[in-house]
């Protein structure tokens, strides 16, 4: 089993890291009810804006695999702007969600898919190759080289064995 707890508030410092504070973002919980108990219908999220060159890609890979991708956005193709509240319906509508964009710092997107018992499976550019910024096991952070394959039985493995647990707050994709 695999379990992946989001850091939703920065660690408290031991007294030895007295001078030395964790520079993290805080997120806020904004699951609802409606939320916890939401149908798991979408299969994949993506970032229409982050290496969607790579997404579409892996949804060409997927085609006829009855493998449901969305992108987080409204209008064509995902692009335009949604509310921070249309954002966390969509994440408790997924299981998985893909983030194969540059990831020049620690990435929002990431960690709230993670809140949401998402699996996240990011690529190993930028941020994300440092496991204090993207805390994933190895197996969920692809590359150095992008592998459409190998992503593409990555993402069936784990929608074979997604298990939403909701109300231990963890997303576990079992072996």
């Amino acid at each position: 089993n695999t379990t992946i707890i989001p850091q939703t508030q920065p660690p408290t410092p031991t007294p030895q890291q007295n001078n030395i504070l964790s520079m993290t973002e805080y997120i806020p919980d904004r699951r609802t009810s409606s939320d916890r108990n939401q149908l798991r219908d979408l299969d994949v999220l993506y970032n229409p804006v982050k290496g969607v060159h790579f997404t579409d890609e892996i949804r060409k890979r997927s085609e006829g695999r009855n493998i449901r991708f969305m992108p987080i956005g409204g209008g064509l193709h995902g692009r335009d702007r949604i509310s921070p509240e249309q954002v966390t319906t969509l994440l408790h509508r997924a299981k998985i969600y893909i983030d194969f964009g540059p990831h020049p710092g620690m990435d929002r997107l990431p960690r709230e898919a993670a809140m949401a018992n998402l699996i996240v499976i990011t690529n190993r550019s930028g941020a994300a190759r440092y496991d204090e910024d993207v805390p994933l096991p190895s197996k969920y952070k692809v590359g150095p080289t992008f592998d459409v394959d190998e992503i593409h039985a990555l993402l069936v493995e784990s929608l074979g064995s997604y298990v939403d647990a909701n109300a231990t707050g963890t997303a576990t994709a079992t072996a």
